[in-house]
């Protein structure tokens, strides 16, 4: 029987990374266990990241009599900062003011981040300054650092404090980086002052999960990149050297590099056998690993010579050619084969439940302002650019959403096995321009490609993913988001023509 939505985490272990601060009447890892808790979880708290206070002395020069005066804002992207800043604002009201009483006659905005806000009460306000009323309390939409330079809008060289943490011990995650140079993109002045300390608490750190009486979890939870890295260190200092980072090729290997870790495999064609193997060795050697969850690709079953292959609907038991990858030089469908049954053969000589999920043309939002190869190739395709869409071909295409469900329900379903194509349609890339240049009239999109392949006819047959119960999103919604992503990253005009 289905749990209750309020109790999806019946009966799971779900360890949780977060520091454990009590500031402000309940830090991230309170509240955090508290709604594992909610949904029926036993959390187990494994803090990899510790916060330390600073001596109040630290933020003095900014909260000295006046000190605000030159400034138009004060922003806050976490909650420790404002309960460090709360410590060390005068502890009564009716004491000289980081806010003069002539400045606050001017527009002054304090800035937080969703509930912490709730920090923000008229107690903090009123020792900023004694007409706490003209305070204007600003809570983006978006809690995100980003959303809150937006919700900012232009600084016209005007000033704002940002009391965030330092970092020592660990290298600093790209959040307060990017914040603060995204102000300065927007033309605030923003000034870094220190308001706590983010460090790593020390070698027992992840004791909770390597103890032999530790019970295996269900999940570990991070919420900075901060804290991975402070697992890592933690399970490098009790000797377990399966903590590992494999890449399959420089665009995660980028994407995870951001988050301020250390690559230590980036697979091209010779070295994705390796990087592979290198993952499922470090997964052998952890005592808590139940499934494994491998991304392959549908290019380790699309591409066969449809002349010698009478059936058109190929399913998760097809391999794509080798000689044919070669003759074409097919290089990433050759490294996806190769690492794949590499995985696979591995998994079955050591007893790994080993799971594979093969997805196609991913099409969707993008995360990173930085396009991958594939959204790349999109937005050429909609400017007008045909020369790398060309050599696609017929083609798979699926909502980047549901890789991601596909991802989940094959973990968390027992009796799911073995390899899964995930697509939702197949087509000509003809049909999918036609498509296009009716869905997107305003974009310059042609209204034929060439196909270096010939005459292609095949499907993919995703009735095994779709028998967990998978239902794929549409090509228009897919597209839609797709294009509504580049325009909200800047990259697509709203009307090009």
């Amino acid at each position: 029987m289905a749990q209750p939505d309020h109790l999806s985490l019946a009966g799971r272990r779900v360890a949780f990374t977060t520091p454990q601060t009590t500031d402000g009447g309940g830090g991230y890892g309170c509240r955090l266990g508290t709604l594992l808790r909610q949904r029926g979880a036993h959390p187990l708290p494994v803090p990899t990241i510790a916060i330390r206070a600073h001596e109040p002395y630290r933020l003095r020069p900014y909260l000295l009599p006046g000190a605000l005066d030159p400034f138009a804002a004060l922003a806050f992207t976490s909650r420790s900062g404002i309960a460090a800043f709360s410590r060390a604002l005068p502890s009564s009201t009716s004491a000289h003011l980081p806010l003069s009483d002539s400045a606050s006659a001017l527009p002054f905005t304090v800035a937080a981040l969703g509930s912490d806000a709730d920090l923000l009460d008229s107690s903090f306000l009123a020792r900023l300054c004694r007409d706490a009323g003209s305070l204007a309390v600003l809570v983006p939409d978006v809690p995100t650092p980003a959303g809150l330079v937006e919700a900012l809008g232009r600084g016209s060289g005007r000033r704002v404090l940002c009391p965030v943490p330092d970092v020592d011990g660990l290298r600093e995650p790209p959040v307060v980086p990017d914040f603060l140079a995204g102000l300065e993109a927007a033309g605030w002045v923003a000034v870094r002052a220190p308001a706590y300390t983010t460090c790593w608490p020390g070698p027992g750190c992840a004791e909770a999960l390597v103890a032999l009486d530790a019970a295996a979890p269900d999940a570990i939870v991070f919420t900075s990149s901060a804290e991975v890295e402070g697992l890592l260190k933690g399970l490098d200092a009790a000797g377990w050297s399966w903590a590992r980072l494999a890449a399959h090729g420089p665009v995660t290997a980028d994407g995870v590099r951001r988050l301020g870790i250390e690559v230590d495999v980036e697979a091209t064609l010779g070295p994705a056998i390796n990087g592979t193997l290198n993952v499922l060795r470090s997964c052998k050697k952890s005592p808590f690993l139940k499934r494994v969850v491998l991304t392959s690709s549908s290019s380790t079953v699309r591409i066969r010579d449809e002349t010698q292959q009478p059936e058109l609907s190929w399913d998760e038991t097809t391999w794509s050619s080798v000689p044919l990858c070669e003759k074409l030089q097919l290089w990433y469908a050759l490294a996806k084969i190769f690492a794949e049954k590499a995985a696979l053969d591995f998994a079955k000589e050591n007893n790994i439940d080993l799971v594979t999920v093969l997805p196609s043309f991913v099409i969707g939002p993008s995360l990173s302002h930085e396009l991958c190869t594939t959204a790349s190739d999109i937005l050429g395709l909609l400017q007008g650019d045909t020369d790398r869409f060309t050599l696609y071909g017929r083609m798979g295409y699926v909502h980047i959403d549901d890789v991601a469900r596909s991802h989940i329900l094959v973990y968390e379903t027992p009796e799911a096995t073995g390899r899964y194509l995930c697509s939702s349609v197949v087509l000509d890339n003809n049909e999918l321009v036609g498509l296009l240049a009716k869905q997107f009239p305003v974009f310059p999109i042609p209204r034929r490609l060439k196909n270096p392949y010939g005459k292609q006819a095949y499907q993919l047959d995703t009735s095994k993913l779709q028998g967990l119960g998978l239902k794929f999103k549409g090509v228009q919604e897919m597209f839609n988001d797709c294009v509504e992503s580049l325009k909200d990253q800047g990259h697509l005009l709203e009307c090009p023509l």
